[in-house]
């Protein structure tokens, strides 16, 4: 059941006083909001119970140029695992944030949680919710990150530098940079000022400099891989990526992209939304979707990735389908959309 904010601080504060770990996830292929929510929540913990054992695991080691910046933060509470392979205990407290469900962590089919653990979730995409715990959704946020913020605010915590500065990467993630829809972007813009009057400004610019410079070769080489698939249809385009078209582009594979195929192609004139099928890098046979809707259009594309069994946001979601190649994986998503909507 989704509670209120106050509610739900005051329940999840009690929970964290007791439990003896406290157990964080990024979600498969983790995105800068993904990371900026979990290094933000940080603080909670710290605030109610600072003897607890933290960690956070996640499947997929985070792109290069801001893993040491991550490190930093979080030195071996960080850790590089499959979280169906954890060995979880009576006493731990697992939080979900940016997602609902533990298998948006693993590649691991069917695996369930012991009933022991408790559970909690903070998220910002429409979801049926699996989790009987704690949860607290806002779909009115752009992301995770500014959730994560409204809850410190409301216990009164105090945010550290490394930690605000991750809050802030993860607005900017989900927001483009603040060129997405916010429904809150008046209080998204107070949460910039907000730190920059702790701050500085020129901190806040050294955070966008550290995103948009000092990009990896491998990053270009795979935007690269992304135009070159690309396929334009009267309403809509497409792209897609192989794991061995990354090979061949000389792009390693345990180097994680922040490119978004869908994002990159996502502002082709007259085209009404936009898709990308990527294939997992880990199950050659599983490949992730990701839907965008372009400049003017507000095209629903949440539709099509709940039909292909994901979810999302209504105007920017994704779905992960199962298939023998990425040529019947981008079949799969032809059909539904000419099935929902004719195309």
């Amino acid at each position: 059941m989704n509670q209120n904010l106050p509610e739900f601080v005051t329940n999840l504060a009690e929970q964290t006083s007791k439990a003896s770990r406290v157990i964080q996830f990024f979600h498969k292929s983790p995105d800068l909001d993904s990371i900026g929510s979990n290094l933000g929540f940080i603080n909670f913990i710290e605030k109610y119970n600072p003897k607890a054992e933290l960690k956070i695991l996640t499947k997929d080691e985070p792109s290069a140029n801001i893993y040491l910046k991550i490190k930093e933060i979080l030195g071996d509470k960080l850790q590089v695992v499959d979280p169906a392979e954890f060995d979880y205990r009576v006493g731990d407290l697992l939080i979900f944030i940016d997602f609902p469900e533990f298998s948006r962590t693993t590649n691991i089919k069917d695996f369930k949680l012991p009933d022991f653990i408790s559970v909690a979730v903070v998220d910002h995409h429409m979801s049926n919710l699996e989790s009987k715990g704690l949860n607290y959704v806002d779909t009115s946020n752009l992301s995770a990150s500014s959730i994560v913020y409204e809850i410190l605010k409301s216990a009164n915590i105090e945010i550290k530098k490394g930690n605000f500065e991750f809050i802030i990467i993860g607005m900017l993630g989900d927001s483009g940079f603040f060129k997405h829809k916010d429904h809150k972007f008046i209080q998204s813009l107070q949460i910039i000022q907000d730190y920059c009057s702790i701050f500085g400004n020129e901190e806040y610019f050294k955070i966008i400099d550290s995103l948009e410079s000092h990009k990896p070769l491998e990053e270009y080489n795979l935007q690269k891989i992304y135009l070159n698939n690309l396929v334009y249809k009267n309403d809509f385009a497409y792209t897609s990526m192989t794991s061995n078209e990354r090979e061949e582009s000389g792009v390693s594979h345990t180097f994680s992209e922040t490119t978004n195929g869908a994002n990159l192609i996502r502002n082709i004139e007259k085209t009404k939304f936009v898709f990308s099928v990527t294939q997992d890098l880990l199950n050659p046979n599983l490949f992730n979707i990701s839907f965008r809707s372009c400049a003017g259009w507000n095209f629903p594309v949440r539709d099509m990735a709940i039909k292909l069994g994901g979810g999302g946001h209504l105007l920017a979601a994704g779905a992960q389908v199962e298939s023998e190649n990425i040529s019947t994986a981008i079949n799969l998503v032809l059909t539904c959309i000419h099935e929902l909507n004719g195309f």
